[in-house]
């Protein structure tokens, strides 16, 4: 028989024995694997509220133009935690962070599997027609919504409608990889196509797809007043976006 080498004399063992027995946030040598790690319903101890319907709740929160800062973040709060926000306002926001990062901490570099590198482009007149959307732009929940909601069903087989519940980490890795036949898939395809390179008649077919599913955007006040101070004009403006 071959000689084996105990693993109690390994000098990672320590380490490792005591990674083992806590929570998969603690660990520094990797973040949250679906494969291996049960999805989370809390952080750092702290019981949070994790359907998809709250990470959805959340982006659209975070997108409302409407709300300060300051609205969002005490909205999000109670959102998240519901009765269980944490009085270090800090670490509270941190959690939320992770949230919406599916497990992923930014302090440690570490790279979401929804998080795309976003290929170099010419920065022109066209500018997000120019140049393929990231992966925040590219979604939107509320314009989006029937293509994902079809998504699920051709894709999976799964009425969202009817769907008691499910982890918004689960929703989200399985919204990324939905059937390339789905209209969704089709849609995010085009916003992420880069016009760098085309020309003519494949040019304009592209700008003409990128502007039929463009994703509305709305200009909070006070941006709308730094504009104005600039001298453009929310009619300037308009007309920008429909370019």
């Amino acid at each position: 028989m071959g000689s084996y080498i105990r693993v109690n004399t390994l000098p990672c063992y320590e380490a490792l024995k005591g990674d083992l027995d806590r929570e998969y946030l603690e660990r520094p040598f990797r973040c949250f694997n679906p494969i291996l790690d049960a999805f989370p319903t809390s952080y750092k101890g702290v019981p949070v509220k994790t359907d998809f319907r709250v990470g959805i709740e959340l982006f659209r929160l975070f997108n409302n133009s409407k709300l300060s800062e300051l609205e969002k973040k005490e909205r999000a709060l109670i959102l998240f935690y519901k009765d269980n926000i944490p009085e270090d306002v800090e670490f509270a926001w941190s959690g939320i962070d992770w949230f919406m990062h599916l497990g992923y901490n930014k302090s440690r570099n570490e790279v979401s599997p929804l998080q795309e590198e976003k290929p170099d482009g010419d920065v022109t007149k066209q500018g997000i027609e120019e140049n393929p959307c990231t992966s925040d732009t590219c979604l939107d929940f509320d314009f989006d919504a029937s293509r994902i909601y079809t998504a699920f069903l051709v894709t999976y087989d799964i009425d969202l409608q009817t769907v008691k519940y499910m982890h918004f980490f689960q929703f989200m890795f399985m919204l990324s990889d939905v059937s390339n036949e789905c209209q969704y898939s089709k849609v995010l395809e085009i916003r992420k196509t880069s016009l760098v390179g085309k020309k003519g008649r494949e040019r304009a077919v592209y700008m003409q797809m990128k502007r039929m599913f463009a994703i509305p955007i709305e200009v909070s006040e006070e941006d709308k007043k730094a504009l104005e101070a600039m001298g453009i004009s929310s009619d300037d403006l308009d007309q920008f976006m429909q370019m």
